[in-house]
Parts: C-alpha cells; sequence; structure tokens
C-alpha cells in the first residue's frame, strides 16, 4: 500500500512517515500543497498510483481544502485521512463536505494513525 503524507510541518511529516512505515507501508511525503498535487497527478497517469491521501488542511499557498478541490476537478478520487489541529464544527463541515474518509486532530497518537489508516484503506477495498 502506497501512501502520501501532505503535512508543512516537518516533525509531524517526519513523525507521520516513521510510524507509518514502520506500520510497512510505502510512504511518499510532500511539504506543501501544490508539490502534493503534482505527484499525485504524475502517479495517477502511472502504473503506480497512491492508495492513500494524509492531507494536512492548513498550508501556505495551496491549503488542503484547495488540494481537494484541486483533486476533485482532475476527478481523482483518492481515499483521503485529512490533518487538522482545527475541531470547530464548521472546519470540520468543510471537510466532510469535500469526501474525507477520517480526520485526525491533533495531538493525535500512532495507534490513531495506524487505525486510521487501516479503517480507510480497509473501506476502499485496498
Amino acid at each position: 500500500m502506497k501512501i502520501l503524507i501532505t503535512e508543512d510541518e516537518l516533525h509531524t511529516r517526519n513523525t507521520l512517515s516513521l510510524v507509518l512505515e514502520s506500520a510497512g507501508y510505502e510512504v511518499r511525503t510532500a511539504d506543501n500543497g501544490k508539490e502534493s498535487l503534482d505527484i499525485i497527478l504524475k502517479h495517477k497517469k502511472g502504473s503506480d498510483p497512491f492508495d492513500l491521501l494524509l492531507l494536512d488542511i492548513e498550508m501556505a499557498g495551496l491549503s488542503g481544502l484547495q488540494m481537494l478541490d484541486g483533486l476533485k476537478k482532475k476527478g481523482v478520487n483518492l481515499p483521503t485521512i485529512v490533518i487538522t489541529g482545527f475541531s470547530d464544527q464548521q472546519t470540520l463541515t468543510k471537510i466532510r463536505g469535500r469526501g474525507c474518509k477520517e480526520i485526525l486532530i491533533k495531538p493525535f497518537s500512532p495507534e490513531e494513525v495506524t487505525a486510521a489508516v487501516e479503517k480507510v484503506l480497509g473501506e476502499a477495498g485496498r
């Protein structure tokens, strides 16, 4: 299983990568939305697409919400887990309205990450 982590905070990005690699997943990382969108579109055309996207919602430049909108416009249907530090109802409603399967609210534990990934991949039949 191949997972793309898009997170602008280096420590969080590295921690997520270590947790998921330790759980046996192939991981690639991006530190902003534009880089992530480019990576996804490049891999979509090839024979090795991503199975899951872990996406920070608050990033400089192209935000997570803008990135989700961009994926939809390009016809990319990639199961997504959103990472956010905001737990207000308005933010959560915006995220869910874009088809995200799970939301991880910072701070979260390694166990929460792996459980969310297993759940979403299981639901997607991957």
